[in-house]
This record gives structure tokens, C-alpha cells and sequence, in this order.
């Protein structure tokens, strides 16, 4: 397995994305794929879009262990200090435009 890792750092904001070559089952081709990594704080909030796809990731895969979606939105406004809070930050790690 190849691996390597690409970062692009632009207005303070942090995009990291990896791609991987794997032998397939007859030894002869190879499938890449790349899995991209976003990091939302103070300094790269996400659009309304990229929020909304959050909460509603988070809310159908944690299922019993879920929160409600209101809760889920005001962790991620939390982390991006969209209120008076001490801020952190929300990572999104997507392969082909799909949520992981």
C-alpha cells in the first residue's frame, strides 16, 4: 500500500487528504481513492449546507446514542463560537463527497 498526504493551508483553513493505491484481488490493477479531511473553528466556519449534512450524518449513525439534531447544532455552533463559548473545533473526514 502507497500512502501519502496532501495539505493545502489557505485563509486559515486546514484541508488535508489522503490517498491510497491497493493491489486489487488479481494483483495487476490498482484502485485509488481520496479521503479528505475539513476542520471547522472560529477561522473556517462551515456553510449552512455543510452544517446541515453534519447534524444530519450525526443524528442517523449515532442512533440510540444520538442526540437530538438541535443538540448536535449548537456543539457545532460551540466549536465555531457562533455564541460566546471557548470555541475548539468540528473535523469532517469525507471520501468522495460522503461522510465517514
Amino acid at each position: 500500500m502507497n500512502q501519502s498526504c496532501l495539505y493545502n493551508r489557505q485563509n486559515d483553513q486546514l484541508l488535508s487528504g489522503i490517498i491510497d493505491t491497493v493491489p486489487k484481488q488479481d494483483g495487476q490493477q490498482f484502485k485509488q481513492f481520496m479521503l479528505k479531511t475539513t476542520i471547522f473553528d472560529t477561522n473556517n466556519k462551515p456553510k449552512q449546507s455543510e452544517k446541515r449534512e453534519v447534524i444530519d450524518f450525526l443524528f442517523e449513525n449515532l442512533e440510540q446514542f444520538g442526540d437530538p439534531k438541535n443538540h448536535i447544532e449548537k456543539a457545532i455552533d460551540y466549536s465555531t463560537k457562533e455564541f460566546d463559548s471557548f470555541g475548539g473545533f468540528t473535523m469532517l473526514l469525507q471520501e468522495e463527497d460522503k461522510i465517514m
